[in-house]
């Protein structure tokens, strides 16, 4: 018979049961973007030790190796992308940005559908109160936890 028409037995059923358990995980708790990036990470060590174990390292050093040099290089890649972040955020002027956004929230109401339009701010000044709000919440923190971090 062919191979889709047996009858799955013993660990393999055990098997399936697992890996639809996890997918029923993944998509109840909203983790299908942390899923994917486990995927390519796996992927992109697995390329990786291929093309460093017949060459340069025995096979179980070389999972080691690829996985340090992905990690690093997406760490430092990370990191780049943050100080630029930093970099860029430092210069940005609220007065000249505020009106811009609730220009843009104004032509948004027109065509957004009413669920949403409860999330937006309902002028100017209440733009710029939600941004100073938050602001104040978050950005203290944020800016004290990234100079620390970037100091020592």
């Amino acid at each position: 018979m062919h191979d889709f028409m047996r009858i799955a037995r013993g660990p393999e059923t055990g098997s399936h049961v697992v890996i639809w358990a996890g997918v029923a995980l993944v998509l109840w708790h909203h983790l299908v973007a942390a899923a994917l990036a486990g995927f390519l990470l796996h992927a992109l060590v697995a390329m990786t030790a291929s093309g460093l174990s017949p060459r340069y390292l025995r096979p179980v050093h070389a999972r080691a190796v690829a996985l340090a040099l992905v990690l690093l290089g997406t760490l430092g890649g990370l990191a780049l992308l943050g100080r630029w972040a930093l970099h860029f955020a430092a210069d940005i002027d609220l007065s000249r940005v505020l009106p811009q956004m609730a220009e843009a929230i104004s032509r948004w109401r027109l065509n957004l559908p009413e669920f949403v339009l409860v999330y937006l701010p309902t002028s100017p000044d209440t733009l710029k109160e939600a941004v100073v709000n938050a602001l104040k919440a978050h950005g203290e923190a944020a800016l004290t936890g990234c100079h620390l971090k970037l100091e020592k």
